[in-house]
């Protein structure tokens, strides 16, 4: 059971190998549209993202014509993040496998 288990691990493992390899450009953080307004009246709209890194809190201004690729980065961030967690969530019950198995083996 635990063998037929380590397989099936190991191919979803590959798996997110490769779609980690196909993933693109990456950023992290979320893309907000800002307003600025005076007496009451919006007058300019304009994009930014905020993200962490290393700790730190960064906002940078996007101009319209990259929002959408930013849109996009962020989105390959987050399945990114996503795969790796799977990953490491496998690789976990792999490991607590291989040893259960390698004492049974004993």
């Amino acid at each position: 059971m635990e063998k037929k288990r380590i397989q099936q691990i190991e191919k979803r493992i590959d798996v997110i190998r490769q779609e980690i390899a196909n993933i693109g450009n990456i950023r992290p953080g979320s893309a907000t549209k800002q307003k600025r307004s005076s007496r009451g009246r919006a007058y300019a709209e304009y994009w930014y993202v905020s993200y962490t890194f290393r700790g730190k809190g960064y906002t940078e201004y996007v101009p319209e014509r990259a929002i959408e690729e930013v849109h996009q980065e962020n989105q390959n961030y987050k399945t990114l993040m996503g795969l790796i967690d799977e990953w490491t969530e496998l690789a976990i019950e792999l490991s607590k496998l291989r040893i259960k198995v390698s004492r049974a083996d004993d």
